[in-house]
């Protein structure tokens, strides 16, 4: 079983999990952390949407039997309705929008590194052109002359949509790029893999977001302004 698979079947129900699933988390770093970080998430969802019943039983049992028609059932389950969607929204604001939504994000970025070891080696053989472009397809445009060398494209699933996942030859080492096009952040969002002795970001990218990881020694803001020069979404 690979990690797309499982991570799929955490994403649907990460508290059944069958045996070849559980066994396969078991043996692999990056789904167990996925895992635990889902846990993690649906948990302060869950305490979000916490409903206090034994109180509102309490409540109702104060009020006067004969006024409890199916009018005034269907008002309060309206109005409990009303009191979980506020409670989300006000669970989401209070997290800044999309804390919960940023930190899984980072997650799987950070997880996904682990899954293409063969793709990161120093090197200075460049990516043909015709296998970019295969994988950019109507993503993205991407300026090499501006960004530098690539040695590695290829397509990856991150958070269920297919994209760009690129190697920048740097000048400590190499440099994970993952196009995000459809994940929008406000602000740089840090990654950090002190085992693996990485360090990176999430930057905005106009309506999207680039995920550059790269050595701890490797100077990132100019990447990350030759990113910001060389990267354009093209849908």
């Amino acid at each position: 079983m690979d990690c797309n698979t499982v991570k799929e079947r955490i994403d649907s129900d990460p508290a059944r999990l069958d045996e070849e699933c559980a066994e396969h988390i078991e043996q692999c770093a990056a789904c167990t952390a996925f895992a635990e970080r889902v846990r993690n998430a649906e948990w302060l969802i869950h305490d979000a949407l916490r409903f206090d019943v034994a109180a509102f039983k309490l409540r109702a049992a104060r009020k006067p039997a004969g006024r409890w028609t199916d009018a005034r059932r269907r008002t309060v389950s309206m109005s409990i309705a009303a009191t979980l969607v506020i409670g989300v929204a006000s669970w989401f604001a209070i997290s800044g929008g999309s804390g919960i939504d940023n930190d899984l994000l980072i997650a799987e970025v950070l997880e996904h590194w682990y899954e293409e070891p063969q793709s990161w080696v120093r090197t200075d053989v460049r990516i043909s052109p015709a296998s970019l472009e295969e994988v950019l397809s109507s993503w993205a445009d991407v300026d090499t002359t501006r960004l530098g060398l690539l040695s590695y494209a290829q397509s990856c699933l991150v958070r269920g949509e297919w994209v760009p996942h690129l190697v920048l030859q740097g000048d400590r080492g190499p440099v994970m790029l993952l196009l995000l096009p459809h994940e929008r952040v406000t602000k740089l969002l840090p990654l950090e893999l002190p085992e693996e002795g990485l360090l990176g970001v999430i930057m905005p990218l106009g309506d999207g977001s680039v995920a550059v990881m790269g050595n701890a020694g490797e100077p990132m803001e100019p990447i990350r302004e030759r990113i910001a020069a060389a990267v354009e979404w093209s849908i």
